[in-house]
């Protein structure tokens, strides 16, 4: 199955979750947030969400940082 991450052409198999997707990313809940056609997802809701063919998943992290 084929899906859109971060506007990339991504196959995954069928029944994937976005959790495992964002594992496959090495992607924690502590450090990233997932948009799922265009919706901002809950991230304990992540394990219930299973992707679909053509979905568009876009991950957006945090980096740590700031002045002196």
């Amino acid at each position: 199955m084929q899906v859109i991450v971060n506007g990339e052409k991504t196959v995954v198999p069928a029944k994937t979750t976005l959790q495992e997707l964002m594992e496959q990313k090495n992607m924690t809940a502590g450090h990233a947030v997932a948009e799922l056609n265009e919706q901002i997802t809950n991230k304990h809701a992540w394990p219930d969400i299973f992707l679909s063919e053509n979905d568009s998943i876009e991950i957006i992290t945090f980096v740590g940082g700031g002045s002196k």
